[in-house]
């Protein structure tokens, strides 16, 4: 079996909360398997599984644009769901959707070249 894994919580200031995102995304993981790392090493253990490959350009582009579109769709639907009740949507509300969608693209486009 198994062994459990405890999640901990510690806080950071701004800065330092800053530099570990920056540490992690040079690394190409995540803020807490890096910080995970950090702990090990100082404890003197190590991972019982390898270390996660870097991500690629195009990887994290993907997971970016994932995200994006989620929170774009959730807007949408928060447009629809109003304009369907009778209310107005406003066109600019829409172009500000749709150059958002568009930025998605080029970001998608960029990293696959």
């Amino acid at each position: 079996m198994a062994a459990a894994h405890h999640p901990l919580s510690y806080k950071l200031r701004p800065d330092e909360l800053a530099a570990l995102r920056e540490a992690a995304s040079a690394a190409g993981i995540g803020t807490s398997t890096y910080a995970a790392e950090a702990v090990r090493r100082a404890i003197g253990t190590t991972r019982r599984r390898p270390m996660p490959r870097q991500h690629s350009e195009l990887a994290v582009a993907l997971r970016e644009a994932t995200v994006a579109v989620c929170r774009v769709g959730g807007l949408t639907n928060q447009l629809c769901r109003h304009a369907h009740t009778g209310g107005r949507v406003d066109a600019d509300a829409l172009d500000r959707l749709r150059a958002q969608l568009a930025l998605i693209d080029a970001r998608l486009e960029a990293s696959a070249r």
